[in-house]
């Protein structure tokens, strides 16, 4: 465990000047370098760096120490309700050592011998919740997690007097797709244990964008557009993340009265929660994208149709972009901004009212409304806004994209002089558009430190190196590890435990932050813990020794097997250093069928197999730990997934050697694992599709939004588009989903193998294709059969009988070995179709854009 912690050494900032395109940009990048080459970064100071000052001041938490003080007490409470009298948590304004650490949040925590209560203090909630998990974790062994809570406190509580100040200034949450892969379909109960987590892990910054909707409502109905209108323009509540980045439009839509009136409200119990613990809610800014319609009733603006995005039809693609330079864009972003802060008293009374019987129906309210429900959003001064995600500028000119950064920044400041205007820099990892001096353009075209940069990816691909610490603007160095909600066992845990001490370190660095920036929640909780610890260490952790502690706290006690199976796991699939394996939720178990497809397979399955033998042995020890269940049904669920790549190599290689009898012994074997799969995940709700659709299902409050919501769910986890534009990308290895959607598909296809060969004729892909879409894929998201919400099952006892049945297929053998056909074989004399429609592309391609932000 570490002790104090203390911050790194400062670094020295090299000044570094390069010729760009145009003049004026040359000389604003030898302003901004020169300025950062006079500047000596001290952690230390009370003061922060320059680049820094106006974002410290502008952007932090205002409640007060007394109301943050009662919020942390409160989260104390619904944590341990038990033991809570032996904690006592405080707010003061600096708890820490001279000098102050104004701008970074320090906690203390003692626990004096012969005492028994525990006294807290931080310099903010955050602080103070953020010191209790500490004590919680490195003192006493236990965990909190997204999965299952270990919190059997040692009797003595054990003596500590420890003082601990943040690395950095912010510890960042959310990616904008997490609100839909993950966040969609919460209620409060669930929101108020994430906010828990959250300020218990010491995030200080996240996403707040729920309800944004209803103000967009407002402010299109005051530009006169009519209700149809913005009804072909929202999507469906399961798409709202690619809606607000002008990736789709009207999919899966409309969206009901209750759905806005529920959000918004929602939002502002969020917000609230936030601010009391002393949390900064970042809001969402006009990025630029309007309505179709809008051209019709201003058709003298600067609008363009977007990028079509990942194959979608002209009916749900492609809404317009709104130039920035145009006069327009400063009036409908300065209209939102204004919205966003109005207080909802100066609307209309009657609508609030009714709005406030919906919800009442469906969301029970505080006895005593907080103030924070009778007025919009506030604001922390900070603002995202993202006009180009997977989207490319229509002209590429750098004075045309200095003069887009400045009119979205003139936008935010014209309603909110303090404003901040964050961005997420997937733009610079997607598209090669982004040249250092069209990014320098953008970046420097506000003053510094009014932006602040998520280096999104900085575990496999950051950008700060690439554009120099962003010219001179503030960054968060994040982890994202995560596209679609994936499961499937998957981490980079030494670049995670390298890259943001380098980022800190580095000549010139503008880092204030670290982050988490996964797409969805949920899975490979390890990754998540291990970066959370990066805003606290003064140095990379010992990832043996951390992995070791990982285990024993989670599941309450040391046991040697279940140290060696973390060992085995932090070796293989947690040690990801091939940039190829970034995006690698796509498993043949999860794929659409067909006889190209390749396992992303960075490490030994030999691994996952011993991993997976260990973790069984300490069975007779921990089997009463909730955590060691989750993950060996998690473990399994690897091992099977490993295990269908294999037969899945067997089946393709029998069909191009022609060899019926070893196909249809593979299709049996792999009907079988598919039916063993299904019955491993029902032990445990955490792998189950029930209580997802029975989440969509609650936010309705009619038959035809519980129809709309479970349909947008399904939707979401198998096509994510009317006809499969981006299938599967966001697949889950549910119970439910394995038994109804993956297992009728390979079935199919197997069958269509068998066919092709007992026929003797070629295999036709497209044909098979249609024929799953038209039989198992699509009836799937338009069916309403209810799945269990509760687990069933010993997983313990499953997976005993599961290793013994599968274990011998996970071999590097059996598994990497990519089927190719042979000369003569049936795949290889299938004659391509001449031309596939639009409408049938998906079929016969496996193109796939990444869409991480």
């Amino acid at each position: 465990m570490a002790a104090a912690v203390a911050a790194p050494a400062p670094a020295v900032h090299a000044a570094r000047t390069r010729a760009g395109p145009a003049l004026l940009l040359a000389l604003t990048l030898v302003v901004v370098l020169a300025l950062s080459a006079a500047t000596q970064l001290d952690e230390h100071a009370a003061d922060p760096p320059p680049h820094a000052r106006h974002l410290f001041e502008a952007v932090r938490g205002r409640a007060s120490a007394r109301e943050q003080s009662l919020a942390v007490q409160a989260l104390l409470q619904r944590l341990l309700p038990g033991r809570a009298h032996l904690f006592g948590v405080a707010v003061e304004p600096d708890p820490g050592p001279t000098p102050p650490h104004a701008h970074r949040d320090t906690f203390r925590v003692v626990k004096q011998p012969g005492r028994p209560y525990v006294n807290i203090t931080g310099n903010s909630g955050v602080a103070a919740a953020w010191g209790l998990h500490h004590y919680l974790t490195q003192v006493c062994g236990c965990h909190v997690s997204w999965d299952y809570d270990q919190l059997a406190l040692p009797d003595p509580l054990p003596n500590v007097n420890v003082t601990v100040t943040a690395v950095d200034r912010y510890r960042y949450y959310q990616n904008v797709c997490t609100v839909s892969y993950s966040f969609v379909w919460w209620d409060w109960a669930r929101w108020e244990r994430e906010l828990d987590w959250m300020a218990l892990n010491g995030i200080n910054m996240a996403l707040a964008f729920s309800g944004q909707e209803a103000v967009w409502q407002r402010v299109y109905a005051q530009l006169g557009l009519s209700k149809e209108d913005v009804d072909h323009h929202f999507t469906g509540p399961a798409f709202l993340a690619w809606q607000r980045m002008g990736n789709v439009r009207g999919w899966a839509g409309p969206l009901s009265a209750s759905w806005h009136a529920h959000s918004r409200l929602l939002q502002h119990r969020i917000l609230s929660r936030m601010r009391a613990l002393g949390m900064v809610a970042v809001l969402p800014a006009f990025a630029g994208h309007v309505p179709r319609s809008f051209h019709r009733l201003f058709p003298n603006s600067s609008t363009t149709p977007l990028q079509r995005w990942n194959h979608f039809s002209d009916e749900y693609c492609c809404p317009l972009l709104l130039d920035p330079t145009d006069p327009l864009f400063h009036r409908v972003g300065t209209l939102f901004m204004r919205e966003v802060r109005v207080p909802v008293v100066q609307k209309n009374q009657s609508e609030l009212k009714r709005i406030m019987r919906i919800i009442e129906s469906v969301m029970p309210l505080p006895s005593t409304p907080n103030a924070q429900l009778i007025a919009e959003f506030g604001t922390d001064h900070i603002y995202n806004s993202d006009t180009f995600n997977e989207m490319q500028p229509a002209d590429g000119r750098p004075e045309y994209l200095a003069r887009v950064g400045r009119a979205v920044y003139d936008s935010l400041v014209d309603v909110d002089p303090e404003a901040v205007w964050m961005i997420q820099n997937w733009l610079f990892v997607h598209d090669a558009f982004w040249t250092e001096p069209r990014a320098a353009a953008l970046l420097t075209s506000v003053p510094t430190g009014r932006m602040l940069v998520l280096d999104l990816m900085g575990e496999q691909k950051p950008q700060y190196r690439r554009f120099h610490s962003y010219y001179g603007q503030p960054f968060v160095w994040c982890m994202l590890h995560n596209f679609g909600g994936t499961l499937g066992m998957y981490g980079a845990s030494q670049y995670v435990n390298r890259n943001a001490f380098e980022a800190r370190a580095m000549a010139g660095s503008t880092m204030v932050g670290t982050g988490l920036t996964m797409e969805g929640t949920g899975q490979n909780y390890v990754m998540y813990d291990l970066a959370n610890e990066l805003a606290w260490r003064a140095e990379p952790a010992n990832l043996t020794e951390w992995f070791s502690q990982y285990a024993r706290r989670r599941y309450g006690a040391y046991h040697p097997a279940a140290d060696a199976s973390w060992q085995l796991l932090k070796d293989s699939v947690y040690s990801n250093k091939d940039t190829l394996y970034a995006n690698h939720g796509r498993y043949a178990l999860t794929q659409h069928p067909s006889a190209d497809l390749q396992e992303p397979v960075w490490y030994r399955p030999e691994a996952v197999r011993d991993a997976w033998r260990q973790l069984l042995a300490a069975g007779g020890a921990l089997r009463s730990s909730p955590n060691y269940r989750f993950d060996l049904v998690d473990l399994t669920r690897q091992g099977l997934q490993l295990a269908m790549a294999a037969l899945y190599t067997q089946a393709v290689r029998a069909f191009h050697r022609r060899q019926r009898d070893p196909l249809r012994k593979s299709s049996e074997q792999v009907k079988q694992l598919f039916a063993d799969l299904e019955r491993i995940l029902s032990t445990d709700t955490h792998f189950m599709l029930g209580p997802w659709l029975h989440s969509a299902r609650e936010r309705a409050t009619n038959e035809l939004e519980e129809a709309m919501y479970e349909w947008n769910a399904r939707n979401q986890l198998t096509l994510w588009g009317p006809r499969g534009e981006i299938k599967d990308y966001a697949a889950k290895q549910w119970a439910g989903l394995v038994s109804r959607y993956y297992a009728p598909r390979w079935e199919r296809y197997l069958e269509a193998l068998e066919r092709s060969l007992r026929e003797g004729q070629p295999l036709n892909q497209t044909a098979v294709s249609h024929d799953i879409f038209v039989n198992v894929e699509e009836p799937f998201t338009l069916d309403r059969t209810a799945f269990p919400t509760e687990p069933t099952g010993d997983a313990v006892a499953l997976s005993e009988e599961l290793f013994e049945r599968w274990s011998h297929l996970l071999t590097t053998k059996a598994v990497v070995r990519k089927p190719r056909p042979r000369k003569g074989s049936p795949a290889a004399q299938a004659p391509a179709p001449a031309s596939v429609p639009e409408a049938e592309e998906f079929m016969a391609t496996t193109e796939i854009s990444v869409s991480a932000v």
